[in-house]
């Protein structure tokens, strides 16, 4: 118990410094002075490695250039784009570099780090661009025990040159993504295909308030999101048909591959790839990740086959996993 509280206090010791660094700093001489002459300098060490886990764990305001500031920028586009409440294209892009045009001078904090750009058109992904955009001012707020969302904004204002790149395959998901969510949304109705892109791909940026509202009032909300119902299905879907098609092959064939492999392993190996894209798919969430990791653990236990028992070993670390992302 004592050590849990020296633990939270020394996290309250380094939000507190921050802003009353005196004040703080004195209490914090003071409290490992009395807890060394009362015989406990390990609560002094907790303390301490705690401040240190928060430093590590806080992450500082970032250096964007002021507002309106117009840079010419060469990026590549890593996610498709979503339509804003405007009408607007927003997408994701990796800059490589960055010079502000009216100095010359390179902008050395947005080189390799993710912009949103705001957009009339959209951006192939996977191509690379030269454009010229105007950065907005950072809205990030470092509130203690907040979410950081550091992500700079920028509005298009031209694009100068567009260069061909060999696709990669992140690349090729995410198109492959948004092909799915365009076929979607062009053949079902606004709700209908919103619902329905959002329990497939993962893709809930076009759901409307009251269908979120609805979800929410009825208790169902985690159906919007892609977790381990989905990969559940999913996955037992994929082992059943592969399952089933290897039992009906060849006896000569099907003899020829038990030497190595039983049915259920082979089914296993084969649903292994499928599982990747579709967290390729999904959007990679940290539900969709926790529920791959879980479904990856079963089937690499079948493959070793020491699925029994495995289930004790799959429930303690998806506590494990659930508890770590949480506190992300």
């Amino acid at each position: 118990m004592h050590g849990i509280l020296a633990f939270f206090s020394g996290i309250l010791f380094y939000y507190a410094f921050q802003y009353f660094p005196y004040v703080t700093g004195f209490l914090g001489i003071v409290s490992s002075a009395a807890l060394f002459v009362r015989g406990k300098p390990l609560l002094v060490l907790v303390m301490a490695f705690a401040a240190a886990y928060a430093f590590l764990r806080c992450q500082p305001v970032s250096d964007i250039p002021s507002a309106q500031e117009t840079a010419a920028i060469q990026c590549v586009f890593e996610t498709y784009p979503k339509k804003t409440t405007h009408g607007f294209l927003r997408q994701t892009a990796r800059i490589e570099s960055a010079i502000n045009q009216s100095t010359g001078d390179s902008i050395s904090e947005l080189t390799g780090r993710n912009v949103l750009i705001v957009a009339e058109r959209e951006f192939a992904l996977g191509m690379e661009y030269e454009l010229v955009v105007t950065i907005l001012e950072s809205r990030q707020r470092l509130n203690p025990g907040s979410h950081v969302n550091d992500t700079p904004y920028a509005i298009l204002v031209a694009v100068n040159n567009e260069i061909a790149r060999n696709p990669t395959v992140y690349t090729m998901l995410q198109e492959w993504r948004y092909r799915i969510h365009t076929v979607i949304t062009e053949h079902f109705q606004e709700d209908s295909g919103a619902l329905l892109a959002a329990i497939t791909i993962g893709q809930r940026s076009h759901l409307s308030e009251r269908l979120r509202e609805a979800f929410n009032d009825a208790g169902l909300a985690h159906i919007l999101s892609i977790s381990g119902t989905h990969f559940g299905l999913f996955s037992v879907f994929l082992f059943a048909i592969f399952r089933m098609v290897i039992r009906v092959l060849p006896h000569a064939l099907l003899q020829r591959m038990t030497l190595y492999l039983t049915p259920a392993q082979a089914a296993a190996f084969l649903s292994f790839p499928f599982m990747v894209a579709y967290l390729g798919l999904s959007g990679g969430s940290i539900p969709a990740i926790r529920s791959f990791i879980m479904i990856g653990i079963f089937l690499f236990a079948t493959l070793s086959s020491i699925s029994e028992g495995i289930l004790p070993l799959v429930i303690t670390i998806r506590l494990s996993v659930v508890t770590s992302f949480k506190k992300q």
